[in-house]
């Protein structure tokens, strides 16, 4: 299943683990030819919401608290993968954990810890 044009869907089931796939291309690199930093802050919150819709929470987030950890580099053409799982769901709030990787050989490029307080949907 294809998802925001330009990923996969690997996973994405009852318990709030969602995993997707994507191919690294030039829109999504920095001016240093790397994965660019805001790309994959905006890939942690995207994924990480659709963790906590894939938990069953009938509602969406809003961050509320975004913290990311950049460890290595990816370049144009390589394929990474986003997983994000829900830990803990309370009344108002989901904590989700998030890990990009690269396939080729599972490097860590960022992980990111995302509070998100629900909203209803209308």
């Amino acid at each position: 299943m294809e998802c925001m044009h330009f990923c996969v869907i690997n996973k994405a089931n009852e318990n709030g683990h969602v995993e997707i796939e994507l191919e690294l291309a030039d829109e999504h690199m920095s001016p240093f030819d790397t994965i660019h930093g805001g790309f994959t802050a905006t890939l942690i919150n995207i994924v990480s919401g659709a963790a906590v819709l894939a938990s069953g929470k009938p509602t969406v987030g809003r961050s509320v608290d975004l913290s990311i950890s950049y460890q290595s580099l990816a370049k144009s053409g390589e394929t990474i993968i986003a997983e994000s799982i829900v830990q803990k769901t309370t009344r108002n709030l989901a904590f989700v954990n998030t890990r990009i990787y690269r396939k080729t050989d599972n490097m860590t490029i960022a992980t990111g810890q995302d509070t998100k307080t629900f909203l209803p949907i209308e």
